[in-house]
């Protein structure tokens, strides 16, 4: 038995290399970032752009406080106030602009849905198709989370879980968290959702939500006075 063990343990590390070296052509393979030109917005913020199947997509969420005209968008701070508006607002998570300055403003659909836009020129809100199409792109719907993640715990949950998250489309989602019907602040570094442009028979704004927990994207049905994350995707 002494004799064999040379051998037993060479095939093993034999096996192990070939696992290795599979697992390494996969990983090269699934990896796919395409950076194109950035773009910047009529405050002056400029923003990483990535080529996801045939899209063009902003790589961070929208941080913008004006209209495409450059007139202003309503910043609510007020929780009463945020839950009763009907016209377009934004706002800092926990009102503090160091938060945006990492994971961007919150919007609602009012703002999302107003003539004068929020996007660049050239760049628009992403509809329910379009965010199907990117879903599609780089997976399905149980595993494009994780691919459209940050990966690692820098942003997302501090506790160390960030389910699936590879980013391997240069998307980079951050869980920016949410503002609720109530005016009030949940879910920084949990989970992220994003605005369509997509309003259902029923008046309910369609969304995309993205959780430390799991490496799936949801879609999901909102009311539109909610804080939400912004990306845009062009022309």
């Amino acid at each position: 038995m002494k004799q064999e063990k040379p051998f037993l343990n060479s095939t093993l590390i034999a096996i192990s290399l070939v696992l290795m070296l599979a697992l390494g052509c996969k990983k090269e393979e699934d990896i796919n970032i395409q950076y194109q030109d950035s773009v910047t917005d009529v405050d002056g913020n400029e923003y990483k752009t990535v080529l996801i199947g045939s899209q063009i997509w902003m790589a961070e969420n929208l941080n913008v406080t004006k209209y495409r005209d450059g007139s202003k968008i309503e910043n609510i701070t007020d929780n009463l106030e945020w839950k009763n508006t009907t016209t377009g607002a934004c706002c800092d998570y926990k009102n503090a602009t160091t938060n945006s300055t990492t994971y961007g403003k919150l919007y609602n659909f009012y703002a999302i849905a107003d003539s004068r836009n929020i996007c660049p020129v050239g760049w628009h809100i992403p509809t329910d198709d379009e965010w199907t199409e990117l879903i599609n792109s780089v997976g399905d719907k149980d595993n494009a989370g994780g691919k459209l993640k940050e990966e690692g715990t820098l942003h997302w949950n501090p506790n160390g879980i960030n389910e699936g998250a590879v980013d391997s489309r240069g998307f980079t989602a951050l869980p920016a968290g949410t503002r609720g019907d109530d005016g009030r602040f949940y879910d920084l570094n949990q989970m992220s959702v994003w605005y369509s442009s997509t309003v259902d028979p029923n008046n309910s704004v369609i969304v995309f939500a993205t959780y430390s927990s799991y490496e799936l994207i949801s879609k999901c049905n909102s009311a539109k006075n909610l804080g939400f994350s912004v990306r845009c995707v062009k022309d």
